[in-house]
């Protein structure tokens, strides 16, 4: 019989130290019994499938325990601006662009550290927290941004803007 530890993506057993891509070869090779080989393969695929069928967005991560306003709820500035799927190089004030989201769903943006070109509004989430809707104050205009991926390091998002479709690639501060 064999024992298993797993430790920071290792684990031991009798045969010795391997790694995780090793884990089910190793162990299923130790396992006796040939139902247990039978489920521990059954088991493998289902957590492929439902680790690979639950991402939230089409690049975000498979598994997080970070809620998407917890996420959000950070200082993002532009990293990256692809406009009709071409990269558009990006001037100096433009990569100074802020965005600010608050807990309370508040946001600032900001067009550069100098300017005073400021607005400020509120943001939320669609039900399904597949797009976040932007309302600037005073403005009954709403934009919403379609999410590509949203990490606590990186946000990325679809918009349309004059009837061209824009993907931006945000970092946090």
């Amino acid at each position: 019989m064999s024992t298993i530890k797993i430790t920071r993506g290792y684990f031991s057993n009798s045969i010795g130290k391997k790694n995780c891509s090793a884990l089910s070869v190793s162990f299923v090779e130790n396992l006796q019994h040939p139902n247990m080989k039978t489920f521990f393969y059954s088991f493998l695929v289902t957590i492929m499938v439902i680790g690979n069928s639950c991402k939230k967005y089409e690049n975000g991560p498979a598994v997080t325990f970070r809620s998407p306003s917890t996420r959000i709820e950070r200082k993002w500035n532009l990293d990256k601006l692809l406009k009709g799927g071409e990269e558009v190089t990006l001037t100096a004030q433009q990569k100074e662009e802020e965005w600010t989201f608050q807990k309370d769903q508040t946001f600032l943006y900001q067009a550069s550290i100098n300017s005073s070109l400021v607005t400020k509004g509120s943001w939320s989430f669609t039900d399904d927290k597949n797009s976040v809707i932007l309302t600037p104050d005073g403005g009954p205009v709403s934009t919403k941004w379609d999410i590509i991926k949203l990490t606590t390091g990186e946000f990325w998002f679809n918009v349309t803007i004059n009837n061209e479709p824009c993907e931006y690639h945000l970092f946090a501060l």
